[in-house]
C-alpha cells in the first residue's frame, strides 16, 4: 500500500491545500521581504490531540492546532546567511495556519507538521 495514496485519498479527508513559504532578507535593519513562494500539496488535515498544547507558548495554548500529513516538505523556516524563510504557513479553505513543529517521514513519501490555527 502506498501511503500517498491514503492522502489523497477523499474518504479519509484527502485534500488538497497551499503552502506559502516567504523569504525574508534585512536591508539597514528592517526586514524586507525578497520571495513568496507557492507550494501545492495533498494530504490530511484535522485537529491535533490537546496534549499537544504544551508544545505551544503559554500566549498560543488558546488557539487550534491541527496535525498535517502533507505530500510536500513542511518548514519551520531556516537561515542561510543574511536570509531566512519564516515558517511555513498553509492555507486551507478560508482557513490559515502556521507551521510549529516537523516530522519528517519522507523515507514513506510525507511529511508530518503541527499548526497553529492563525
Amino acid at each position: 500500500m502506498n501511503i500517498c495514496d491514503l492522502l489523497t485519498d477523499p474518504d479519509l479527508e484527502g485534500t488538497e491545500f497551499t503552502i506559502l513559504r516567504r523569504t525574508w532578507s534585512e536591508a539597514e535593519d528592517i526586514p524586507q521581504l525578497i520571495a513568496l513562494d507557492t507550494l501545492y500539496a495533498c494530504g490530511i488535515l484535522h485537529p491535533a490531540d490537546p496534549t499537544r498544547l504544551d508544545l505551544l507558548p503559554e500566549e498560543s495554548r488558546h488557539e487550534p492546532i491541527f496535525l498535517i500529513h502533507s505530500t510536500e516538505p513542511l518548514s519551520l523556516g531556516e537561515r542561510e546567511g543574511d536570509t531566512w524563510t519564516s515558517p511555513d504557513e498553509i492555507h486551507w479553505g478560508d482557513r490559515v495556519f502556521r507551521v510549529f513543529q516537523v516530522r519528517p517521514w519522507e523515507a514513506y513519501g510525507f511529511w508530518k507538521g503541527w499548526a497553529v490555527e492563525i
